[in-house]
């Protein structure tokens, strides 16, 4: 019996990796009840009658089970989700990360999620004025997303603040003066070496501050500074196996460090990469193969840092 915990890239692979697999039963739990193509988030934030990014889970699972629930507790051999005991014989936790708003869903149901980006969708209409936190992949494309839609600068203000001295600073240095220029020529105001220090609110006027001292109203804020690893239950059963930022431990075989039968994948994991949803179906893939080694008595495989 395997438990997959978390609906995301890495979690969905493994699951339907290994559902496929005569000797293993999965059941794969979730806080919500689909999946959802989280890159695909920019575009339906301009255009939320884009519905073809969501997919059940009962439509993902041929052989398995599908549970709708919250982790609260891990132990070596059984968690603890909605009050109920669930013995496994091995574990992949897969839960992912979280943003300061919504670009990832927080409700449970699919219909929820329809009307909560309608709803974004009708805010960020009205704006005048928008900041988007943060120069990175999400951050950069949410920006360019809402400038191609509402072209108009004279309506609606865009600004990005990035706290490093470039944007898109993971990537390769061409990437950093492309997305620049692109941005510029979209009217994108862009501001580097500056934080957003406090924000009182995401729309409806909230006031912004930034590290410089800088203040403002604004109609629409989005923060993408960087997800935060969603490890809570990990952290208070096994502390020793999180770091200081959040992260789940692993081995290169994806195996929480000191486990043999618990494996930890995607965003929640310590792993030095970029954090995009090809990485985490490599990982969910070799997490599932890795999985079948060692039932079988073999020594699992390493993945590389590179993905």
């Amino acid at each position: 019996h395997v438990i997959v915990v978390g609906g995301g890239f890495a979690g969905v692979t493994c699951a339907m990796t290994l559902d496929t697999v005569p000797d293993f039963h999965v059941t794969l739990i979730d806080t919500k009840e689909f999946f959802e193509f989280t890159p695909a988030f920019a575009k339906t934030l301009v255009n939320p009658s884009i519905d073809t990014i969501r997919l059940h889970h009962t439509d993902i699972l041929q052989n398995g089970t599908f549970l709708l629930g919250s982790c609260d507790a891990i132990g070596a051999n059984s968690i603890r989700v909605n009050s109920r005991v669930l013995g496994f014989h091995y574990l992949v936790i897969a839960t992912g990360s979280s943003y300061g708003n919504e670009i990832k869903s927080r409700g449970a149901s699919h219909a929820f999620r329809i009307k909560q980006l309608s709803h974004e969708y009708a805010e960020l209409k009205d704006a005048t004025s928008v900041l988007v936190a943060g120069g990175g992949l999400v951050g950069v494309e949410i920006a360019a997303e809402i400038a191609t839609h509402f072209p108009d600068r004279s309506r609606k203000a865009i600004t990005l603040v990035e706290s490093g001295a470039s944007l898109l600073r993971r990537n390769h240095p061409k990437a950093h003066d492309i997305a620049l220029k692109r941005l510029k020529d979209m009217g994108v105001k862009v501001i580097f070496n500056t934080r957003v220090a406090t924000v009182t609110a995401m729309s409806s006027g909230g006031a912004v501050l930034l590290s410089e001292g800088i203040g403002g109203t604004l109609d629409k804020v989005y923060i993408a500074t960087g997800p935060r690893p969603n490890s809570a239950a990990m952290a208070e059963s096994m502390a020793r196996c999180v770091d200081v930022e959040g992260y789940i431990r692993v081995e290169g075989s994806m195996q929480v460090v000191g486990l043999r039968n618990i494996f930890a994948v995607g965003d929640v994991v310590d792993v030095d990469e970029e954090k995009t949803f090809w990485g985490s179906c490599m990982e969910g893939i070799n997490t599932a193969k890795n999985i079948q080694r060692v039932e079988a008595g073999k020594k699992p495989v390493f993945q590389g840092t590179g993905g």
